[in-house]
């Protein structure tokens, strides 16, 4: 795999997308793979998880298509690892592509072929990534998922046609001088409320 510097706009994309954890991974990526009229650019790999040596990561990638617009997408990947301690550098083998995705592409036809394409040409190559980013990429995953809330939310029902209408907070009351009454000011509908009940305008 030869890997190839291409325009710093497309750089500054894949950083903001995948930040990298050491100046010696960020030389190395973008990648670009060539075959036949088509061109894959490999953004730095994000690692996801690791068990033993069994690492799952996503990566950004643009396929370019001689005479076509890129196409961008997002690719999973599972590969095994090699550690080289004397670089510091971590070795991504026998790559597998379980799932791609191309965003905003509605042909479904197109993006079938893509990731046919991705699942025969990635494996080919052995990507290589920082050991540094590889460990802190992960502890991010770790403290990101220990701070994950899964409570489900609530599910308001009814039988009968009904509106949800929304205050910022508990019903705050002004005095209107123009109707005489009190109106709740936070929120975008016109409720008034007098003696103890509230009143919603709806539908005329």
């Amino acid at each position: 795999m030869r890997c190839i510097r291409i325009p710093f706009l497309l750089s500054a994309l894949a950083l903001l997308l995948f930040p990298a954890a050491g100046a010696a991974a960020q030389d190395q990526w973008p990648c670009t793979i060539r075959s036949g009229q088509t061109t894959i650019v490999v953004y730095q790999p994000q690692p996801q998880s690791l068990s033993g040596d069994k690492l799952t990561a996503i990566a950004a990638v643009s396929v370019t298509q001689q005479g076509k617009e890129p196409v961008y997408g997002v690719v999973w990947l599972d590969a095994a690892i090699h550690t080289d301690r004397s670089t510091h550098s971590v070795v991504l083998d026998g790559l597998k592509v379980p799932d791609a995705r191309f965003p905003g592409s509605a042909d479904s036809a197109g993006v079938a072929r893509l990731r046919a394409l991705l699942e025969r040409e990635l494996p080919k190559h052995a990507f290589e990534l920082s050991m540094d980013q590889l460990v802190t990429s992960l502890d991010q995953q770790a403290t990101s998922a220990n701070g994950l809330k899964n409570d489900p939310p609530e599910i308001i029902f009814r039988e009968m046609p009904s509106l949800l209408v929304l205050t910022d907070g508990q019903p705050k009351l002004e005095k209107d001088a123009a109707l005489g009454l009190q109106r709740v000011v936070n929120s975008p509908f016109t409720i008034l409320h007098d003696a103890g009940k509230y009143y919603l305008f709806v539908g005329g």
